[in-house]
């Protein structure tokens, strides 16, 4: 209960950073670690965790010494994973710092999943973002992120699938009609 009312608060006080109007649903977050493999990552990170419900799942799949990363605009998102999840770096940010984090911890991400709302960002920021992500990657790491059905028509929100492709080499796109709103899933790699 406390994590709705965490998400509630976060999305009347912050709507443009929260994106959603319920926190992800258990078949969202399954189908965005399908066929991934969180038991051999040493980095993983989540930008735009919200309430931290992949957050939980990804952290209890990770080995005892992996690095679980997470980074949140939203300052109320934040401080409830702080008290929520004990085995993760949980930091107030904003994602285009991504590569400053990975810099710092001296290797590349094997793993980064997404919530982040992009048709909310402008278009610049949306490809900055995406860039960082790409470059913040190992050269065999993965990308997962999901976008809600109803934001690829606005005008944003359509280009993604766009700029997805332009900045990696393979894009695979799923759907997922158990969730509120019904969204896309998108698994992007470097490497073919």
């Amino acid at each position: 209960m406390r994590h709705h009312l965490t998400f509630w608060k976060a999305m009347f006080k912050k709507p443009l950073t929260t994106g959603a109007v319920v926190p992800s649903s258990k078949k969202l977050c399954n189908r965005m670690l399908e066929q991934i493999r969180l038991e051999e990552a040493d980095c993983v990170v989540e930008l735009g965790p919200g309430t931290g419900v992949l957050t939980k799942k990804i952290a209890l799949r990770l080995k005892k010494d992996a690095v679980l990363l997470c980074i949140d605009v939203n300052p109320i998102m934040v401080k409830y994973l702080r008290e929520e999840i004990t085995n993760a770096r949980i930091i107030h940010d904003n994602a285009e710092h991504l590569k400053d984090y990975i810099e710092e911890m001296g290797a590349p991400a094997d793993l980064i999943f997404s919530g982040i709302p992009f048709s909310t960002l402008p278009q610049r920021k949306a490809e900055k973002i995406l860039e960082t992500v790409k470059d913040s990657l190992k050269p065999d790491g993965k990308f997962v992120m999901f976008q809600y059905m109803h934001s690829t028509v606005h005008p944003r929100g359509k280009g993604i699938l766009k700029i997805l492709r332009q900045k990696f080499k393979n894009v695979k796109l799923k759907k997922v009609f158990g969730n509120i709103p019904p969204a896309f899933v998108f698994t992007c790699s470097k490497s073919l």
